[in-house]
């Protein structure tokens, strides 16, 4: 076994073999003609846990993220399922909560989910990936990045890179623009990811000359002083702001401090990539620049392909959670048909062995503890859409 390897679903599907994302979503319409896959019709399914949250403040990556995973198995049956068995869905609401994480995946097992993906924060993490590790099942979660899980032998597998390269990313983006002092803020509950954004900002920040100063925090769950948090970030007289938080609260950040006369710019984690910012932040989140990997304007056949098919399925444009959502059930996909047998151990061993897999924008590096070393870029807010950000 290597250090890293590569996965790739793009070559032409045998009679009956997983397909390639790009025919997977071709084959959508097949499928929607026809009421069922072409040779998983009638063949018993195999049992997916899907876990994530669909209610409260994060909800939008949760459902969103449960669209890339419906459209992705829908076009796996299409296609004719894994072994000519259709995939089946259990979803369960996390609530984003650790606890409840717990007991929606205890659920699904005890259903017969013989793998769980799902989880779309580092928070609900906290508990889910000790608990799954334990029951030696496996899991892939779309947007778990916290490092905290890294470079460690278990069952947890995800296609998104760890928070820390945002924190990179973000503070390169800062200096390039000539910025040199930075505010900074983090939303506490989901600590294990915001925390980590913050800090290697700041390390990569204050290693290429710059200077940040002491981060302030706050909970989703009770802050409303966002005045206050506006007044105080500026205290330091700062040239840029770092915010990690989610969209609903960056977006009333942006606000107050538009109320103050300030238009500093403000860099942020991936957690803000979604529509909710914008639609809530309206013209005063134009200074926002954030973390993040999916381009709306990619022209690679695959991704283009997934694009229409989520628009036409969901009428709105995929949020980065769809995309991450549709290959974290690929990636599985790919592993359950490889895989001898439907234990934990037989399907890690799998997705471990895979090489050439091929994300909807570019390969996916999938190292031997299962992490995914995948860059980020930087985007800006134009109108109501995120784009890279460049100049």
């Amino acid at each position: 076994m290597t250090k890293s390897t590569r996965a790739k679903a793009a070559k032409p599907p045998r009679p009956h073999a997983d397909p390639s994302p790009l025919r997977a979503v071709a084959l959508l319409f097949v499928a929607a003609s026809l009421g069922c896959g072409l040779s998983a019709c009638g063949r018993k399914p195999i049992p997916v846990g899907v876990s994530l949250t669909l209610t409260g403040f994060t909800s939008q990556i949760g459902v969103t993220g449960r669209n890339g995973i419906e459209l992705a198995a829908e076009a796996i049956n299409a296609a004719g399922g894994v072994k000519g068995r259709p995939i089946k869905l259990l979803v369960r609401d996390d609530g984003d909560d650790p606890d409840k994480a717990v007991a929606a995946d205890a659920e699904l097992l005890a259903e017969g989910a013989v793998a769980i993906v799902g989880h779309m924060s580092s928070r609900s993490g906290v508990k889910a990936v000790p608990f799954l590790n334990e029951k030696k099942v496996v899991f892939v979660s779309p947007t778990i990045s916290s490092t905290d899980w890294s470079g460690q032998d278990d069952y947890f597998f995800r296609p998104i890179g760890p928070n820390d390269l945002q924190g990179q990313a973000l503070a390169a983006r800062a200096r390039e623009l000539g910025l040199s002092k930075a505010a900074a803020l983090y939303e506490s509950t989901n600590r294990a990811y915001t925390y980590k954004v913050y800090e290697s900002f700041a390390a990569a920040f204050t290693a290429a000359g710059g200077a940040v100063g002491a981060p302030l925090s706050f909970s989703i769950a009770e802050e409303k002083d966002f005045p206050g948090l506006a007044r105080r970030l500026l205290q330091g007289d700062p040239d840029c702001i770092l915010s990690v938080a989610g969209p609903m609260e960056n977006a009333r950040l942006c606000q107050e401090l538009a109320k103050l006369g300030s238009d500093l710019p403000v860099f942020a984690g991936m957690w803000s990539m979604n529509a909710d910012l914008i639609s809530n932040g309206g013209d005063t989140v134009g200074r926002m620049r954030v973390a993040g990997v999916m381009d709306l304007e990619d022209r690679r056949e695959t991704f283009a392909a997934f694009r229409a098919a989520y628009v036409d399925r969901f009428r709105q444009e995929p949020a980065f959670a769809s995309m991450f959502g549709y290959e974290s059930l690929m990636l599985l996909a790919e592993g359950l048909r490889r895989a001898k047998g439907l234990s934990g151990d037989a399907i890690k061993k799998a997705i471990l062995g895979l090489r050439d897999f091929e994300g909807l924008q570019g390969p996916l590096e999938i190292d031997a503890f299962g992490d995914c070393r995948r860059p980020y870029r930087v985007f800006g807010v134009r109108g109501e859409r995120f784009v890279p950000d460049q100049g």
